[in-house]
């Protein structure tokens, strides 16, 4: 429901300030997540609420979110903020 495999979409994908095994981007309402090795991935509210959690094989993966606001996406170890 949350998230569908991308084809060709790496080259979007691009923060050097982040860890080379995760990168997230945020365009037009979408969370692209571009994961370099299996990952457990958490995605959740401010408030701590769980969204979606998955592990992830290597890919690219896309999550649309149904309201504006700021999450937290855990991936690994690290945990990053986002916002809508």
């Amino acid at each position: 429901e949350i998230h569908e495999r991308l084809v060709g979409s790496e080259m979007c994908i691009r923060d050097r300030s982040q860890p080379d095994d995760v990168s997230v981007v945020v365009h037009e309402g979408y969370v692209y997540v571009l994961v370099r090795q299996t990952t457990h991935v958490k995605l959740f509210t401010l408030l701590g609420q769980v969204i979606d959690q998955d592990t992830l094989k290597p890919g690219v993966y896309r999550y649309k979110l149904s309201t504006r606001g700021i999450f937290l996406l855990k991936a690994g170890t690290s945990t990053r903020r986002i916002t809508l």
